[in-house]
């Protein structure tokens, strides 16, 4: 991890990955919560938030996503220009700097050679392994649920991003 770190100090700009299951709750959810967040925080910063799938192949984020995201600020057009995309049609996305799942599922899913710079959100925000559920197909008090884990989770991974020297 130290390693990881340091090399992540030398670059001019860090690419964050975030993966889920389908790309439309999850991943979505985290990917723009990061950026809302260092915009509150410090405006800008040299951190890009990215989002992909692992398994499934989806054409659009999911309504309660969008609803959920609107309320806490981001943008209707940046929502509006999210497409979902899985990595085995746009293996590129594995070439971020830092990539994080929901769960361990997602990093076994990825190849091999990109699990060095693979963690569980939890692990790597709060340094405990809580899987992030996926509330595909349930009730909208589901992802207003998880939505509040990731938020949560977002505000702590940024605070180590501080403690790491990745941030102002």
């Amino acid at each position: 991890m130290d390693e990881l770190i340091s090399r992540l100090r030398e670059k001019e700009e860090i690419t964050v990955l975030f993966l889920c299951s389908g790309n439309i709750v999850r991943s979505p959810m985290a990917e723009m919560l990061l950026e809302l967040e260092l915009s509150k925080r410090y405006k800008k910063t040299r951190i890009k938030s990215i989002s992909g799938a692992t398994t499934y192949f989806n054409d659009r984020i999911m309504e309660f996503t969008k609803d959920l995201l609107m309320k806490e600020g981001v943008s209707s057009d940046r929502i509006y220009k999210f497409r979902p995309r899985n990595v085995k049609q746009h293996p590129k996305l594995l070439d971020a700097d830092l990539i994080i799942g929901m769960e361990p599922t997602h990093i076994r899913l990825i190849p091999k050679e990109y699990r060095s710079k693979a963690f569980i959100l939890s692990e790597l925000a709060i340094g405990e392994r809580r899987d992030i559920p996926d509330p595909w197909g349930d009730a909208i008090g589901a992802y207003i649920e998880v939505f509040e884990v990731i938020k949560e989770l977002i505000k702590e991974l940024i605070n180590r991003f501080e403690e790491w020297g990745l941030v102002p």
